[in-house]
């Protein structure tokens, strides 16, 4: 061991020699064993403390204050004969005090307490010269894992993760507030928790403490800057270190007014006082804002210390030790007494002539204005350098593991489990910053940011599903009952940094929840603290959900919907009391958090399928329809509905307000329930208005309470628009009666359907050019070059509108991207997929390519243009001012994109399109529009693919003699299911005019059979009344015969086809 600078008090350790400073190190003479046995060493003012491996303490140096805890010669080393009971693993020293943890987490206190700063609740006794314990913390049951002392305060990091301090507080340096100047007993640092710490430091009068990601807090001091974040303000209460945050800060260490912190990547940051030069920046200027000292720049740097006012590296791979600062006690060991302002190498006594006899630098230690560097010979066993950067493990807070959980797990197992292994499992477990610290990706946990939890979550799922499924389930219990009280009652109060924010993800991880003591003690509170969180904490929380794998994102969800679902079980009340109002508000704090998560999932391009999100329990449990009348009359009109009503910043509670929760039928319902409503109010105003007219006594024109439209078959187009033109905005919402002129039959369905089918396959005859045929998709869309004024495109709106409204299926097929736009959702990548496949084909490999193939721009020779054919010549058009002079490239290629996808679907058809949405929100301008998904408004018009036919045989009615168990009927569906998938698709487009399905699928079809003759002898084949979903069945004798004939029909049958 080494040691240079003032050694008046004896903090060197050098016995009784004349010199009051030592210029270079000088090789000391252990007393104590030799250098392999010592662990640590450590720094007072002027004192110093050794630790040998065996947890033996030895100090020297002033006694003034009993700071050596012990009455012996402090001119040399000497054992702390009162810890030989015990066994220390860190001992640490302040300013005229010195603290000691064991290795069964207690702290033990020695010294000056003139400010509290031992911890004993006794300010009375101003010197304690032997070990104490700090009782508070023990009766606590808290397990220290590491201390830290400033001049006169002191931290200490629980196993739990709770940070402590005591002492002086005159400069806000416990981090509690500035409430008192003094406190005697150790006090929580509330504002800290949940964020996990590696390392606690404290200065002169500053605290740190940093995070096992890298985030580094200060509070305290902070005259000249030495809290790094950019004022000279004291602070009470922890501030991060803003500009560390993404530098990999691995350790960090303080002398009285300035800071020195190590990086990853073995860089130096200093800040604080710069009077002496201690920050190395080769001036004597304070710094506010960490700095890298130049000099050390371009070296791995691997242990950093401070003194009181000057400062030590020392890079392992030269085995060079650079010091600067004040030098005038010979404490920089360059045999000077002067100040140096930038990194000078220590007079590195111990390198030897001969190589073998080199000493390597194990660990160094500063103090007030002194050094010891512990060496050991090159050719020992154990003589490699400590490396700051690598972090103690046993000084950490305890964390999970999927490995320590596995060895937890099986030492639980066994038949008389240690109450030890438990006790560590339950302190992790219930801990609100252990389990912000567990499962971190050593990958990229450092890199935490609002895109990067770091958490590994496969591991902590295997870990926790490991937990769940333990024999010993009173000890599952107890864990839960542990981390209900321990981590659920933390998220009270808010987050201090985005580590802390982990075990919002972890959390649904921990369990199935599935009873309802777990939703009442956990789901629910954990519900409401996300709801708590600040508008830039939840912003971070949404992004991580929106980069969480499809099965962890769901888990999540179903966490919620299961609360939602246990909640929806309890029967309304007859009467309001606290706890039903308890309750509802329960409820609609999980569908809010329901509804973030349905936000990320839309806007990530559903994570998982939107119809995950539906709890078809709702429609089951209340009557949607009085709830979505209620919605729209913001009043309540039931007993049973007056449960569901909360008022939330003048807001009357309705499950409409979380549409995404609806399933298709609920949905459908509400459609119908909107429709009918509309519908109703059409005709009351159709009336009123009728009445008014007889009452004045002026010649009377009634108006129709239904919408007719009267149309000849071979001029449908024209006399539907004709007459749509002339409809008034209530007149389309009227119920639809269509009427064939000439032709007698009352419209109960049959006829309409017809109409639409009519109708739409004369609009889409070519002859009109309003759509173009896109090949690849088999899709239409807007013509462009379109010859026809916007009124036809209007007329189509308000056909698609009409068939919704009238629960009419049509054969019209538009991309899915249509239905977004009109649902006012911006189009992207994915949808243009839908569009025209191989072209975002192309362009996603735009976006994919790699530079190192070669230049973008020359290989793929693209400018901000696109050329189109018009009327036989070539249409040059710019989608960027000046687009044919701007190539594309790296740069702007995600531009290029965007602007190309705005072109193709909004841009080129905005007249069309906009004439069309015009159209169909005449007649679907209801609020429930805004409650589907663009997917499900595309399935209420066009129908879906969910094909279920066996609910189609279940659905099938009889006329005549034709029964379910008739053989005729039998041989039909046993043909029927024999043919091939497409065989069935063709006959479903035979007999109800398309191949989809309703969105309520096959349940809700309605089809017909009944007998004809001219089976007998197979002289007929069947024939379809699309009309009516009615199916003439010839009495065919045998199967082979049912087979040949329904065949032949539905192959040779054209249908009312659109494409």
């Amino acid at each position: 061991m080494f040691c240079w600078g003032r050694c008046s008090e004896g903090q060197l350790g050098l016995g009784e020699i004349e010199d009051e400073n030592i210029l270079s190190p000088r090789n000391l003479q252990s007393t104590f064993g030799t250098e392999s046995e010592i662990k640590d060493i450590v720094c007072g003012w002027e004192h110093t403390a050794v630790l040998k491996k065996d947890g033996v303490v030895y100090t020297c140096g002033s006694n003034e204050n009993g700071q050596l805890g012990h009455n012996k010669d402090g001119k040399k080393f000497a054992r702390v004969d009162a810890l030989e009971t015990r066994t220390v693993k860190q001992v640490v020293c302040g300013q005229m005090h010195t603290l000691a943890v064991t290795d069964s987490g207690l702290v033990l206190a020695w010294g000056d307490n003139t400010k509290g700063q031992l911890g004993l609740g006794n300010t009375e006794n101003n010197v304690q010269s032997h070990p104490k314990i700090v009782r508070s913390l023990q009766s606590d049951g808290v397990m220290v894992s590491q201390v830290a002392c400033g001049a006169r305060h002191s931290l200490a990091l629980s196993t739990g993760g709770f940070l402590f301090s005591w002492g002086d507080n005159k400069h806000g340096q416990l981090g509690i507030g500035n409430s008192s100047p003094v406190h005697n007993v150790p006090e929580h640092v509330s504002s800290l928790c949940g964020v996990p710490f590696a390392l606690i430091c404290a200065g002169g009068y500053h605290s740190f403490a940093l995070s096992l990601s890298g985030a580094l807090f200060s509070w305290g001091r902070n005259n000249f800057g030495q809290l790094g974040i950019n004022d000279n303000k004291d602070h009470s209460m922890p501030v991060l270190v803003k500009s560390l945050r993404s530098q990999r800060v691995r350790y960090v260490t303080a002398g009285e007014y300035h800071t020195a912190a190590l990086t990853e990547d073995g860089g130096v940051f200093t800040f604080g006082w710069g009077n002496f030069g201690q920050l190395g920046h080769n001036s004597n200027s304070d710094e506010c804002n960490p700095k890298k000292v130049f000099e050390l720049m371009g070296q791995v740097v691997t242990q950093v210390a401070c003194g009181r006012f000057h400062t030590l590296a020392y890079v392992a791979s030269s085995g060079k030790l650079f010091s600067f600062g004040s030098g005038e006690n010979g404490q920089l060991g360059n045999n000077k007494v002067t100040n140096i302002n930038s990194p000078v190498a220590v007079h590195n006594s111990w390198v030897k002539v001969k190589p073998e006899n080199h000493y390597v630098v194990h660990r160094i230690a500063a103090g007030g204005d002194h050094c010891h560097i512990l060496v050991s010979k090159k050719n020992q066993d154990d003589c490699s350098p400590c490396d700051f950067r690598v972090q103690d493990r046993s000084k950490h807070l305890w964390t999970f593991t999927e490995s320590s959980v596995l060895e937890l797990v099986q030492q639980l197992s066994l038949p008389n489990p240690s109450t030890e292994i438990f006790h560590k499992l339950e302190t992790t477990f219930s801990s609100y910053s252990c389990l912000n610290g567990s499962f971190l990706d050593r990958q990229n946990h450092e890199q935490t940011s609002s895109k990067i939890h770091g958490i590994h979550l496969q591991s902590a799922r295997r870990s926790f599903d490991l937990l769940n499924g333990m024999k010993h389930k009173a000890i599952v219990t107890k864990l839960f009952a542990a981390f209900t009280h321990g981590v659920i009652h933390s998220l009270l109060q808010p987050p201090p940094d985005i580590e802390a924010l982990r075990v919002y993800l972890l959390l649904p991880e921990c369990s199935v929840y599935q009873n309802g003591e777990q939703f009442e003690n956990i789901v629910i509170p954990f519900s409401e603290a996300i709801l708590r969180l600040s508008t830039d904490a939840r912003k971070v929380l949404m992004r991580w959900w929106s980069s969480l794998p499809s099965t962890f994102f769901s888990r999540t969800m179903k966490m919620f919907q299961d609360c939602v679902k246990y909640l929806l079980h309890f029967p309304p009340p007859k009467f309001i009391t606290e706890e039903a109002v308890r309750r509802q508000a329960a409820l609609a704090t999980c569908l809010n958090v329901l509804e973030q998560l349905n936000t990320v999932n839309t806007e990530s391009g559903d994570i998982v399928p939107f119809k995950q999100f539906y709890i078809p329990e709702i429609q089951a449990t209340i009557d949607i329809r009085a709830d979505f009348f209620n919605w729209i009359q913001n009043q309540i009109v039931t007993n049973r509905q007056e449960f569901w009503r909360h008022l939330n910043h003048g807001q009357t509670f309705s499950f409409c307000r979380y549409p995404f929760v609806f399933d298709a039928e609920a949905k459908t319902t509400l459609l119908q329930t909107d429709a009918v409503m509309q519908m109703q109010s059409a005709v009351e105003e159709v009336n009123r208005r009728n009445v008014r007219m007889m009452m004045s006594q002026l010649p009377i024109d009634p108006v129709n309470p239904i919408l007719v439209i009267v149309v000849k078959r071979d001029s449908i187009v024209s006399d539907t628009l004709t007459q749509i033109m002339k409809c008034g905005p209530y007149d389309l919402k009227k119920p639809l009666k269509v009427v064939f002129h000439g032709e007698e039959g009352v419209d109960a369905g049959g006829v309409r359907k017809e109409f639409f089918l009519l109708l739409l396959t004369e609009i889409l005859d070519p002859k009109y050019g309003m759509f173009t045929y896109i090949e690849e998709s088999q899709t239409i869309w807007f013509n462009d070059l379109s010859f026809e004024e916007s009124p036809m495109f209007l007329l189509i709106g308000v056909i698609c509108g009409l068939a919704i409204y009238n629960s009419t299926i049509i054969d019209l097929r538009f991309p899915p991207v249509l239905y977004k736009k009109l649902l006012g959702r911006k189009p992207n990548l994915d949808d243009f997929r839908g569009f025209k496949p191989a072209v975002a084909k192309n362009l996603e490999y735009l976006l994919e390519y790699d530079q190192a193939e070669g230049d973008l721009a020359e290989t793929f020779g693209l400018n901000f243009q696109v050329v189109r054919e018009k009327y036989g010549a070539l249409e040059y058009i710019d989608l960027i001012p000046d687009g044919g002079k701007t190539p594309v490239n790296l740069e702007n290629r995600v531009q290029y994109v965007d602007v190309y996808i705005d072109y193709y679907l909004n841009k080129s058809v905005e007249k069309q399109f906009e004439a069309f949405a015009q159209g169909f929100h005449r007649v679907c301008g209801g609020k429930v529009m805004e409650f589907f998904h663009p997917e499900e408004l595309m399935q209420m018009v066009v129908g879906c693919q969910d094909y279920d036919f066996r609910e189609l045989e279940k659905v099938a009615m009889y006329k005549g003699e034709y029964f379910k168990g008739h053989p005729i009927i039998r041989n039909f569906w046993g043909v029927f299911f024999d043919f091939p998938f497409k065989m069935k698709k063709k006959f479903l487009a035979f007999l109800t005019g398309s191949d989809r399905v309703p969105i309520l699928g096959m349940k809700s079809m309605k089809i017909i059979i009944q007998p004809v003759a001219g089976g007998e002898q197979g002289d007929h084949l069947p024939v379809a009344h699309t009309c009516f979903n009615l199916l003439d069945l010839p009495r065919y004798s045998t199967r082979e015969m049912m087979k040949t004939k329904l065949s032949q029909a539905v192959e040779y049958s054209t249908g009312f086809g659109l494409a």
